[in-house]
């Protein structure tokens, strides 16, 4: 293969790609019908809903959040940070609310993947 013709290879491969790249550039809304004056009911994110579990509270992170390991059947699952609402700082300000350590029920709103912590709702220290 000479350098003309590897020159032309090199050409029709840019410009597939600039194509190609250019194809991409429009923005829609996925909860938009197609003429974007009306929310297509189908794909209209629905209000989180309130998730119930049991875990460990392993310690606040900061003065906004805590880590609790989230258990199923006893055996742990994974770790979890959660959002703290202001009536919930209050009391983890109060002295032997919760102790790190502690087996917990509490209840959560899920945060939107990569964009927020799951808010906290509630939480009581299962006594053994």
């Amino acid at each position: 293969m000479t350098i003309k013709q590897r020159g032309r290879i090199l050409l029709i491969m840019i410009a597939i790609i600039a194509l190609v790249a250019g194809c991409g550039d429009k923005v829609t809304d996925i909860n938009k019908s197609p003429d974007n004056t009306k929310p297509n009911p189908q794909t209209q994110v629905k209000d989180p809903e309130l998730v119930k579990a049991t875990g460990i509270y392993t310690g606040r992170i900061d003065n906004n959040s805590v880590e609790i390991q989230i258990t199923e059947d006893g055996k742990p699952v994974v770790y979890g940070a959660f959002k703290l609402s202001e009536e919930l700082k209050a009391k983890f300000d109060q002295e032997g609310f919760i102790q790190d350590g502690d087996k917990v029920e509490f209840e959560y709103i899920p945060g939107i993947s990569g964009e927020r912590q799951p808010d906290l709702i509630s939480i009581t220290p299962i006594k053994p």
